[in-house]
């Protein structure tokens, strides 16, 4: 027999398969599939209307990757709102369908009892999990209608408080998910029919991932504003922002140090579900950044033992001046603050 042919027979083998898989992985098998690639582009390049085409979509390509860079974690793209606010408490990465209920319900208490004028959602309040692309749990059975109810019943038991008078949702990159399943499902030609049905339901021309998010959790409803991920509040005359934040760190008051040195501002931000402060003194004057910890549960399926607190943060304010802080929810559910004991 040839040696091709013997070889051809080889690789077909259960041990000549696992040898090219090996081989595929190896730094040669690397190396061959630059090979292939290039002479797929010398042929590309030798055919000038394939050549035409190819360059086509690489503009297109890289017109997409330039504006998705310029505005991904880019603080000078951040929006800002102004809230003219004297007594402001903050929650975040509440999580839900992951809410811890007992700390939610610790919060809310806490809240009637202190009575602020202004109420900031800072992020990843609902977890958007039926739209997340990692692995899920087949057997949960929550849905993003289960989050919709559950983050409304939150909204109007904060809308009965009546020293509430401002009431915002900022959102984190959880909420973000509802934008980015909406852009994957709509082609640059046409709405998917699923996309189509969605925003015509919803009263939308085209596709407005913010106006429909607004619209399906029935924010405007309940009293609250809704502002997409990126956007911040500004407290104490643009003194202290208020933004969910888009970095993380290992270790507490890390994150706040590195949106600190990226914002340039005194800052409150979510996202690590930690709590932590870091205090800077820059010629004299007292400055510093805040994470916000979390009322998410400590036992989620995707993480184990994280390293998370759970609490929220009271602002105190009086012109451009402020005074953060913050309420760590103790173990069995209890706060101890200002001389008083709260339990669920």
């Amino acid at each position: 027999m040839p040696l091709s042919e013997r070889n051809k027979q080889y690789n077909k083998s259960p041990r000549g398969k696992a040898r090219s898989q090996r081989y595929r992985k190896s730094c040669k098998g690397v190396k061959s599939n630059r090979v292939r690639c290039s002479r797929k582009l010398e042929k590309i390049r030798a055919d000038p209307e394939r050549l035409a085409k190819h360059q086509e979509r690489k503009r297109e390509w890289m017109k997409g990757k330039q504006a998705a860079d310029k505005v991904k974690n880019d603080p000078r793209n951040m929006t800002c709102h102004p809230v003219d606010s004297e007594h402001a408490i903050i929650l975040s990465d509440l999580q839900i369908p992951w809410e811890d209920q007992q700390a939610v319900e610790l919060a809310l208490k806490f809240i009637e009892w202190r009575k602020p004028d202004t109420v900031i959602f800072d992020g990843d309040i609902v977890d958007c999990y039926a739209m997340s692309q990692f692995d899920r749990d087949p057997t949960k059975t929550d849905s993003t209608l289960d989050e919709l109810y559950r983050s409304e019943k939150l909204m109007q038991r904060i809308k009965k408080i009546k020293s509430v008078k401002k009431r915002i949702w900022l959102a984190g990159n959880h909420e973000d998910r509802w934008r980015k399943i909406l852009w994957r499902e709509a082609s640059s030609s046409k709405l998917s029919p699923m996309v189509e049905a969605l925003m015509h339901g919803l009263g939308i021309e085209g596709v407005d991932a913010v106006e429909s998010f607004r619209r399906a959790f029935r924010v405007k409803e309940n009293g609250f504003e809704f502002h997409p991920y990126g956007h911040y509040v500004e407290l104490a005359e643009g003194n202290l922002i208020v933004t969910h934040g888009f970095m993380v760190s290992q270790h507490a008051a890390y994150t706040a140090k590195r949106h600190f040195d990226r914002l340039g501002k005194c800052c409150i931000v979510g996202h690590s579900h930690r709590l932590g402060f870091y205090p800077v003194t820059q010629m004299g004057d007292p400055k510093g950044a805040w994470e916000n910890g979390c009322l998410a549960r400590l036992d989620p399926e995707y993480v184990q033992f994280p390293n998370w607190q759970q609490g929220f943060s009271e602002v105190r304010i009086k012109g451009n001046l402020f005074h953060v802080s913050q309420i760590p929810i103790l173990p069995g559910y209890k706060i101890e603050f200002a001389g008083r004991t709260l339990r669920v």
